[in-house]
């Protein structure tokens, strides 16, 4: 293939390369290919931001361990004799990102946690004992639970606490923090990132070959997750 990405060569490298580092030295040997291709190769994945080379080694980027960990698992051909290129497993591409992105519900349980366990001050309270008498005159409570409810909010510790005071009348509401300059740095770095994200859909959906189909995952598996956790970043949950 030609253009941004990687070729077959580029790929042989990432999947036989030490995460800890290798030499140029050894990887013209262990890829018995001529010095001058290696180089070559090394030098485009340098661009690409897969690896970095000083002197005496190469080294793998965070973006190329992740690279190298895919081509190892679905290429596993490509550390010994290179051979035709299997087919890619979508469902093996989809379980290898579950695996280093957590799941919705693990981090909505987590932020839920954290949420709970923060404490809670005194116009906290003041305003859960506000909500039950809001909800006494509307008929939801009774007097006996009115006045249970508020001697319990006001004796509250933590956010927990107060939301088991207003269970079945909807929790405590969160508020949301604005966070103007972080909503512009995701729409800075969505741009910049967006050319290449439409290279990668076209390289996966519409490439040559297999080559192509996994240079534009690579693309894909790279900035993806990213403009998701800075879109997380930028837009955060109530009460973050």
């Amino acid at each position: 293939m030609s253009g941004p990405g990687v070729g077959e060569l580029e790929l042989r490298i990432l999947a036989t390369m030490d995460p800890s580092g290798t030499t140029m030295t050894t990887l013209t040997e262990h890829l018995d290919e001529p010095a001058e291709g290696v180089h070559a190769a090394v030098a485009h994945l340098v661009r690409e931001g897969f690896v970095v080379s000083t002197e005496d080694s190469v080294t793998l980027t965070e973006t190329g361990a992740l690279a190298a960990a895919y081509a190892r698992k679905s290429l596993p051909g490509l550390g010994t004799a290179w051979g035709p290129v299997p087919t890619l497993d979508l469902g093996e591409v989809a379980r290898f990102i579950e695996a280093r992105w957590p799941a919705d519900a693990e981090r909505t349980a987590a932020d839920e946690a954290a949420h709970d366990e923060l404490l809670a001050s005194d116009a906290d309270r003041d305003r859960v004992v506000d909500l039950l008498s809001e909800a006494f005159s509307q008929g939801r409570l009774s007097s006996e639970e009115l006045e249970q409810r508020s001697g319990t909010a006001l004796s509250a510790r933590s956010y927990g606490e107060l939301d088991e005071v207003l269970r079945g009348l909807g929790g405590l509401p969160r508020t949301v923090r604005d966070h103007p300059v972080r909503k512009v740095a995701f729409w800075v770095a969505t741009v910049l990132a967006s050319p290449f994200v439409l290279i990668g859909t076209l390289l996966f959906a519409f490439g040559e070959d297999a080559g192509d189909h996994v240079g534009g995952f690579i693309f894909l598996a790279a900035l993806l997750p990213a403009l998701y956790l800075l879109q997380r970043w930028a837009w955060p949950r109530p009460g973050r």
